[in-house]
């Protein structure tokens, strides 16, 4: 474990080469965590001993965001970058966004998963395939020389709960709504066509 600076960040040390006369020359650096400490050796070693340019780091929230703008957001719908948006910006980027890509373990990735057991399938789907398709694309650009995303196992979903038509009661409480609310015109679109909301949003004007 390393040790900590004044400034309270953990220093580092790897020797990458000796003097003439047998003294060691050493590589100094700090980091915010042993998991980045440990990136950072091996970044050295690789640069100054082995003779490989050292692969491009970069924080998990910066490579993320790219990931989402170029590779997925042109190709989806509204209500799915809806979708996309609040798993990132609630859940994903909370928990890895300050971490640097090759700090990230497999274990760590699978507690994260492991939370949602209990949600929905379709919520624990979107997490596991988010986390997925942002470590195999690093993975192909070189900046991650694993996948640690590669086993992810996926949690158990809980109960889904039976759907049931509405009772008279409620569809008299939803036409008193529709009549009398600003955005009624918008609920009679959920109400007739029975779509969600993300899905009404979506909606566009078309012609023949």
């Amino acid at each position: 474990m390393g040790k900590r600076n004044s400034a309270g960040k953990l220093r580092g040390r790897v020797q990458i080469g000796t003097t003439p006369d047998g003294k060691p020359i050493n590589k100094y650096f700090s980091a915010e965590t042993e998991e980045e400490l440990e990136a950072k050796k091996e970044e050295i070693r690789q640069e100054y001993i082995t003779g490989e340019a050292p692969v491009r780091n970069v924080p998990f929230w910066d490579y993320t965001e790219e990931w989402y703008r170029v590779r997925k957001e042109p190709h989806i719908s509204p209500a799915t970058r809806k979708s996309y948006r609040v798993m990132l910006t609630k859940h994903i980027l909370p928990a890895f966004g300050l971490k640097y890509m090759r700090a990230i373990s497999a274990n760590q990735l699978q507690e994260f998963l492991n939370t949602f057991e209990g949600s929905s399938k379709s919520q624990i789907t979107l997490a596991k395939t988010i986390l997925e398709a942002v470590f195999t694309s690093a993975n192909a650009e070189g900046i991650l020389d694993r996948n640690p995303a590669c086993s992810l196992i996926r949690p158990k979903p809980g109960k889904k709960q039976k759907r049931r038509a509405l009772t008279e009661a409620e569809i008299a409480g939803v036409m008193e709504a529709i009549r009398k609310n600003e955005n009624g015109l918008f609920l009679a679109v959920l109400y007739y066509l029975g779509v969600r909301r993300g899905e009404a949003l979506g909606l566009q004007w078309g012609g023949h």
